[in-house]
């Protein structure tokens, strides 16, 4: 199969490279490994149906089409761990220590959000049949809007300014790396290292669920990408059934 990034196609100006990787996916018109990186967004996509707020030519913004063949469950907690590792690898290769998952798959240094990830999938019959991988990581930015929680980039960590398609491309091989770990078997050791980089770990944190806010210690993450928590009896919880409070309101 095409490694990730080829071809690696750059756009001036999109929505969201998501909406538009997800549109040329659906039709077939891109094959596995097209990777679309974005100078800017106008429409830019997050978790929980927020925007991803971005100046141009600063950060990455990129979405890769993959097939996940040779992927149990390819279209569930899989993906996010490929793509959460290989995210967190690259913040590792260029920041100081600290750099943390935040389940399930934002990017944290320290307190602060670096980048976030958003997956979609395309299903035929029932059956997942190719995905689209979104990543942003904050490179360049010296600052944010005031109305943002709590972001930062990597030149804010280290003072260090990049080469923001170059880092793209590099992200490219690393989660080309990652997928290819997956698909080899390591689901196992890669879990292990996903909750050893898992933010929250060992520290009391405030949370919201649909009961209200609490507190609680995060144990760790199970193979289906159930979290567990420790609030003070233990509890689980999927996807969009928590929220982390740390750095909001």
């Amino acid at each position: 199969m095409p490694a990730i990034g080829e071809p690696f196609i750059i756009l001036d100006s999109v929505d969201s490279t998501n909406i538009h990787a997800m549109r040329l996916a659906s039709g077939q018109d891109v094959g596995h490994g097209t990777v679309f990186f974005a100078r800017t967004q106008t429409s830019g996509k997050g978790q929980r149906g927020r925007s991803w707020h971005s100046q141009a030519d600063v950060s990455i913004l990129m979405s890769a089409v993959v097939d996940p063949v040779g992927i149990e469950d390819g279209c569930g907690f899989p993906l996010i761990l490929a793509s959460a590792l290989a995210g967190s690898d690259l913040l590792q290769e260029l920041m100081p220590e600290g750099v943390f998952v935040k389940w399930p798959n934002d990017l944290y240094w320290h307190d602060r959000k670096a980048g976030g990830i958003l997956i979609e999938n395309i299903l035929r019959g029932g059956r997942c049949r190719r995905s689209v991988i979104g990543i942003g990581i904050n490179v360049n930015q010296a600052g944010f809007d005031d109305a943002l929680p709590n972001p930062v980039s990597i030149r804010q960590a280290t003072g260090v300014t990049h080469d923001v398609i170059a880092l793209a491309r590099r992200l490219c091989a690393v989660l080309g790396q990652r997928l290819e770990e997956l698909s080899s078997g390591g689901r196992e050791a890669m879990l292990s290292e996903y909750n050893r980089r898992l933010y929250g770990r060992c520290r009391e944190m405030p949370f919201r669920d649909a009961s209200g806010r609490f507190t609680g210690i995060v144990q760790g993450v199970s193979a289906e990408g159930v979290l567990a928590l420790d609030r003070p009896h233990i509890a689980h919880y999927r996807h969009g059934e928590l929220e982390f409070l740390t750095g909001q309101d």
